[in-house]
């Protein structure tokens, strides 16, 4: 039996409100294919394939001291953050709206939100706390904790369902950047295009050892037939946007030190095509490729070119509600922007292109050939993946795109239900995908 979780850990992958977002728009086509009649998808191939101009020299990560905030800001002020004692605090001195005593977290503990006004979310707040999807706790003495998972981690290990092996390896040791490294099954000499995957969790959460996204990378490793890098990157309130994003930057740089076989992981010197290297993410994983991609498309990958991307339900955002699926009620829309802001420590705001790359007047420089978007129907973000894609095709931007919708399925479906058709059949598309000649 394969690895199968229960739909309530799919609250722990993004939004527990992702399952309640419009019904509408039901999709009635099918096609003659059993494993895809419940999928539909375009493919766009622009007139002209040359490659983009040479852009400007990058300049490195945004800096906070460019970004600003929007108006949606106003009333969250601007966070410090400052880890709290992790020991439990006393019963005899805990009062509504304190962590309790016997909470705990996956990183290091509660932590402290100063400077956080939560005035205006009060009307939100249960028994003092507000719950952000399942996977974060805010308490109106401004403290944050991260909510402990059912499952533990799993450790590195041979598969014996897929034949995959994989391993830890440390990437950016002084900075703990730190990643597991999976191979398939090989012949002598045999070389497999490579995929950087990147986990999803809202920003703040999550990790290679995830069960979840441990099991869909050894499939993924198996039926695409590809060595896979899963990235630990460092993680908001602690480590707030753009770390994340430099933490991935990183770790590409650091892949493509092997690309002349002399880097220190034999791993990849042996078993990679770095011609055929591929960025893949889901939910804020998803949102930190595009972000890393666009930096790509900037400075040099040290001679090593991104062959494509694939993007599962990206976490993009917006200031103004857009298309039918995302939801209109203020407690939903609030949980986002809290969410956004303790992600980001508050230095941009929800139109900055960081979350909203529609806003990006240099979208036409996305660093990769070819793209590779799957939304799912009944999820709160599928229309920012559809406009996002629209967005590319209008910015100039001289890449290969498709857009991959799998009707009757919520967010995150390939990592709660792996097993089913849905899920399957996905799998094979992102297979193909990525094993298609240039």
């Amino acid at each position: 039996m394969g690895y199968k979780m229960s739909p309530f850990l799919c609250l722990f992958i993004f939004f527990s409100v992702a399952s309640s977002a419009s019904n509408s728009s039901s999709n009635n086509s099918s096609s003659s294919n059993s494993d895809t009649s419940n999928l539909k998808h375009f493919v766009y191939k622009p007139a002209n394939n040359s490659s983009p101009n040479k852009p400007q020299q990058f300049a490195g990560p945004p800096s906070s001291n460019s970004k600003s905030s929007d108006s949606n800001s106003t009333n969250l002020k601007h966070f410090v953050y400052k880890p709290a004692n992790n020991s439990s605090p006393n019963k005899s001195n805990q009062s509504a709206g304190s962590p309790p005593s016997n909470s705990s977290s996956n990183n290091s503990g509660t932590i402290k939100l100063h400077k956080f006004d939560a005035t205006p979310f009060l009307p939100l707040f249960h028994g003092g706390v507000l719950h952000i999807g399942g996977f974060m706790n805010i308490y109106k003495n401004n403290t944050l904790e991260r909510i402990k998972e059912d499952h533990k981690n799993v450790p590195p290990s041979f598969d014996s369902r897929t034949g995959v092996t994989s391993k830890d390896v440390e990437i950016i040791p002084e900075n703990g950047i730190t990643g597991r490294l999976y191979i398939p099954v090989q012949t002598p000499g045999e070389k497999f295009p490579l995929v950087v995957y990147v986990h999803g969790g809202g920003f703040v959460t999550k990790s290679a050892a995830s069960p979840e996204y441990h099991n869909y990378v050894n499939l993924l490793v198996a039926n695409a037939s590809v060595v896979a890098l899963s990235v630990n990157y460092r993680q908001a309130p602690e480590h707030p946007l753009p770390v994340a994003y430099q933490d991935t930057w990183s770790a590409l740089k650091w892949v493509a030190k092997h690309s002349n076989g002399s880097g220190t992981e034999a791993w990849l010197n042996d078993y990679v095509d770095f011609k055929s290297v591929y960025l893949v993410g889901d939910g804020a994983g998803g949102n930190i490729a595009h972000n890393v991609a666009m930096w790509a498309g900037q400075d040099s990958l040290d001679g090593m070119k991104l062959a494509g991307m694939v993007l599962f339900s990206p976490l993009f955002w917006g200031k103004d509600i857009i298309g039918e699926h995302e939801p209109k009620d203020f407690k939903r829309r609030t949980s986002m922007k809290i969410l956004w802001y303790v992600s980001t420590e508050m230095i941009v705001g929800l139109d900055d292109p960081w979350l909203n790359p529609i806003k990006d007047p240099n979208l036409s420089k996305l660093g990769v050939p070819r793209l590779l978007v799957c939304i799912s129907e009944n999820e709160m973000m599928r229309d920012r993946g559809e406009y996002y894609t629209k967005a590319l095709r209008t910015s100039g931007w001289k890449g290969e795109m498709e857009l991959h919708e799998t009707t009757a399925e919520s967010h995150a479906y390939q990592l709660t239900e792996p097993d089913g058709e849905s899920a399957r059949a996905l799998l094979t598309k992102v297979s193909s995908f990525i094993n298609k000649e240039p």
